[in-house]
């Protein structure tokens, strides 16, 4: 059996056990349902079984257990777990992208243009080993490409796109570099010190995106959502400090604590009439002036 198949079954049995705890019995006949609706073979003895329960630990870090009281098996794992909840989405869009080939006609994806994922391992490997990478670098803004030279710090994700944090050895300043915008990416012999890791873990704490404000205080920003439109930010929060301070039939309100940044502004006028901004005063009136400066051009 190729790779390909077998990193096929580990994701229709973490599948099966992210709906539900099951028995061997129960998975095998999800298995066999699955080799028939798929004209494929994914039919497993209990010891293969077994032994992909530690290849789904080795390679994902997803821990299938077995419980005893239940008698059926499970998926160990922290809620509040990002990286195990988006690997479990990962298996998920896997399994849509193989079925997907053949059923292009009731599966569609957004069309989107490759967004620089392909230096994720080696920048993860050069975070871990404290080297210093080198890379050349085109703003979207600017014609010119640059070569950097840098001191890799995370890597974070914002709507569906990657980006570096790390310091510009240019000018000592920790900046933040779209992945889809560099390009002859090296990793350097040269190591360096990782500084203080509250730093680097505080530095997107009040911020919206990827935006770090220079000059924007922190605000508690109020803002009024419309009940069917709550139901969405409930559901997927705009901000960790995100809390509900009032809800009625006709609105819901909501508090947080960043900095109104490009970014967060642009957010929220994407939701339109939905939203009305309570506090801070200074954003309601930055607000007013891009919609005022927008109707201007439709008259």
């Amino acid at each position: 059996m190729s790779k390909l198949e077998s990193i096929s079954r580990y994701s229709l049995i973490v599948n099966r056990l992210q709906n539900r705890p099951s028995t061997f019995k129960e998975i095998l006949t999800y298995l066999e349902k699955e080799s028939e609706f798929q004209e494929r073979d994914f039919s497993v003895s209990k010891r293969t079984f077994q032994r992909d329960i530690r290849e789904i630990f080795e390679l994902f870090k997803i821990d299938i257990t077995f419980n005893q009281s239940l008698k059926k098996y499970e998926i160990s794992a922290n809620e509040n777990n990002t990286n195990v909840n988006r690997l479990l989405e990962t298996f998920d869009l896997f399994n849509a992208l193989n079925l997907s080939e053949r059923m292009q006609e009731y599966v569609q994806f957004e069309i989107r243009k490759p967004q620089g994922t392909e230096h994720i391992q080696n920048i993860v490997k050069s975070i871990q080993k404290r080297k210093q990478i080198q890379f050349n670098y085109q703003k979207f803004w600017e014609d010119e490409i640059s070569l950097r030279t840098t001191e890799p710090y995370l890597l974070k994700e914002f709507r569906n796109r990657w980006y570096l944090v790390a310091k510009d050895l240019k000018d000592n300043t920790i900046k933040t570099f779209g992945l889809d915008r560099l390009s002859n990416l090296e990793a350097l012999t040269k190591t360096y010190t990782y500084p203080e890791k509250d730093i680097i873990k505080n530095k997107f704490k009040y911020s919206f995106g990827v935006i770090t404000p220079s000059k924007k205080p922190l605000e508690k920003i109020i803002l009024s959502f419309q009940p069917d439109q709550a139901k969405y930010i409930k559901t997927l929060p705009l901000h960790d400090s995100q809390k509900i301070d009032s809800e009625t039939k006709d609105a819901c309100v909501f508090s947080f604590q960043l900095h109104p940044t490009y970014d967060f502004i642009q957010e929220i006028l994407s939701f339109g009439e939905t939203v009305t901004i309570l506090s801070p005063q200074t954003l309601i009136e930055e607000v007013k002036k891009i919609y005022s400066e927008s109707l201007e051009k439709y008259t």
